[in-house]
């Protein structure tokens, strides 16, 4: 699975690409003037997330399949620890909660989240 970002990342949305690349176990590459053409092709068949942003920081994830069809996007802001000094938690298992076709999705694309409804 191939995580990038947008045509002019901030370096937010760099060190999230790169944490979510880690996370998931997929690489993180920089798209600079890709299209989304070369992107699919440079993942030579698999899924693609890219990370968009908003007034400079991340906000969007895209979750695009091995065709190019956008399956879904999930916009956020993103969140800070004061207390941590982190933006990551490696201590946190991850969790799917829930069911429909937004679980089953999250399902197809992170094969460790298989068994873990609620």
């Amino acid at each position: 699975m191939l995580v990038t970002s947008s045509r002019k990342p901030s370096a937010r949305t760099r060190s999230l690409c790169k944490l979510l690349s880690r996370f998931i176990v997929g690489r993180c590459i920089p798209r600079g003037k890709m299209g989304m053409q070369e992107l699919l092709e440079f993942e030579e068949g698999g899924s693609l997330i890219v990370i968009g942003e908003y007034h400079g920081n991340p906000g969007e994830l895209s979750f695009y399949d091995e065709a190019g069809k956008l399956l879904f996007s999930l916009r956020f802001t993103d969140w800070y620890s004061k207390e941590l000094d982190s933006y990551w938690f490696s201590d946190i298992e991850p969790r799917l909660t829930g069911q429909g076709d937004i679980v089953d999705s999250f399902e197809s694309f992170f094969p460790f989240f298989k068994g873990r409804k609620r």
